[in-house]
């Protein structure tokens, strides 16, 4: 998904011959965001444009990705709503979403921070994995052991829950 208008509302001359440009850019949901700088005389407004809405729309994807990455964390489904129907992500694709999930959770240097992922990684078939990572066989072994180490240390670490005064 994307900006699906773009104009310049406000193209100033300033002291020194400089413009002070204000744009808005529509995204497909019909919300407005704007940009506002100051450039050469010798401006061009249509890169200008162009440049302006894939800055933003990077900027929402990257805040939606994020905002996925923060429910993953608090246990919380964000392709699910409260009574478990799907909900596609504004800004990208499902699978583009879950891939810049996977990879965010893969990257992390602690194997426990793998475990927000395990669920998703469980329902996904290898070949599933190797389409939406771009991996191949012997990596998706690895990442499906990383799984395991990590529920292994999860279910230790549950074990001394109880001793060290967690659920009684």
């Amino acid at each position: 998904m994307a900006i699906t208008a773009s104009t310049i509302i406000t193209d100033r001359l300033q002291a020194g011959g400089d413009r002070k440009i204000r744009e808005q850019h529509i995204d497909h949901m019909g919300n407005m965001h704007h940009r506002q700088f100051i450039v050469a005389a010798d401006y061009d407004e249509q890169a200008g444009l162009v440049a302006g809405a894939n800055s933003i729309t990077a900027s929402l994807v990257d805040r939606e990705v994020a905002e996925y990455i923060a429910a993953i964390e608090s246990s919380t489904n964000p392709f699910r709503d409260s009574a478990g129907n799907p909900v596609a992500p504004a800004h990208l694709g499902r699978n583009t979403m879950l891939s810049k999930i996977l990879r965010h959770f893969l990257s992390l240097d602690s194997p426990v921070g793998l475990a927000p992922a395990v669920p998703y990684l469980a329902n996904l078939s290898d070949e599933a994995l190797i389409v939406l990572l771009g991996i191949d066989q012997n990596t998706v072994n690895i990442i499906r052991q990383g799984a395991l180490d990590v529920t292994a240390i999860q279910s230790s670490i549950d074990g001394y829950s109880p001793v060290l005064g967690g659920d009684q």
